[in-house]
């Protein structure tokens, strides 16, 4: 559903999370619950967004909004623990594939066609249109499928097999460098590609992977018009940043709520 309907994907895991609540076995799930530590970092980041959204001077539609985006977090954790099996584990990971296999061959279909579920209906080889939700959901999704399919290109067994996951590795990386303006996805490369190295070499080998690793993203980067143009308008963003301005509004929140009311739910107009 979710490279085709974002409201029906994200429909989906909230039935996932009532099922799971309702469907009993509540011993078993709770061990396996507070074992896992993706659900405790979850539960932990959901606690410190509503601490921030209790200090909030934003109108109370902007707050409930945010907090409704971040309750996924919730249902997250549910989520992880009906999947309490590697069998099932798997089949998630399967269908995640699978989607963004629709994400990336829309991505350059949408090079010629006007697909009927694109997202913003602009079409063209560097357009940096989104094909679904937005340019940083889409480099996102993208980004997790080219772990995945990184993974499975270095420990499959077969030449077929390892041709066939690099060469999607290949296209999915160009559809977030060339085909999208999400910068998000640019850094998550970067990291993917250190943390893949980090884990599958060491010692002499690791820095050298590294090295060349760099120099790669590098020269991908530089190819792409798109890329060069997001950093140029993250370079002048960068130039117009006013450090003192933003220094002085972070002191003012340390003096005026944290030091005098750090669980006080009020903000006295620190602005």
């Amino acid at each position: 559903a979710f490279p085709l309907s974002l409201s029906v994907a994200s429909s989906i895991p909230y039935l996932c999370g009532l099922i799971f609540l309702i469907s009993g076995n509540y011993q078993e799930k709770w061990q396996h619950l507070k074992s896992n530590p993706v659900v405790i970092t979850a539960l932990l980041l959901f606690f410190i967004v509503l601490i921030g959204t209790s200090y909030t001077v934003a109108p109370s539609v902007d707050m409930w909004r945010t907090t409704g985006k971040y309750s996924k977090l919730i249902i997250m954790a549910l989520l992880m623990g009906a999947i309490n099996q590697s069998y099932l584990r798997q089949k998630c990971l399967d269908a995640f594939v699978l989607g963004s296999f629709v994400i990336l061959i829309s991505v350059y279909l949408n090079i010629w066609f006007d697909l009927p579920w694109s997202k913003t209906h602009a079409h063209g080889w560097g357009s940096g249109e989104a094909v679904i939700g937005d340019h940083i959901t889409q480099n996102i999704a993208m980004a997790f499928f080219v772990l995945v399919t990184l993974y499975r290109s270095l420990t499959t067994t077969g030449p077929r097999r390892k041709l066939f996951w690099a060469v999607s590795t290949v296209l999915a990386a160009i559809s977030m460098t060339h085909l999208s303006n999400g910068r998000t996805g640019y850094v998550l490369l970067i990291a993917i590609a250190v943390m893949v190295i980090f884990f599958n070499f060491s010692n002499m080998k690791r820095w050298l992977s590294l090295g060349i690793g760099m120099i790669i993203l590098s020269l991908i980067f530089i190819s792409s018009p798109t890329v060069m143009n997001r950093i140029a308008e993250g370079s002048q963003e960068v130039s117009q940043y006013n450090r003192m301005n933003y220094w002085n509004i972070l002191r003012n929140i340390y003096q005026k709520i944290i030091l005098r009311k750090p669980l006080h739910l009020k903000v006295e107009g620190i602005f």
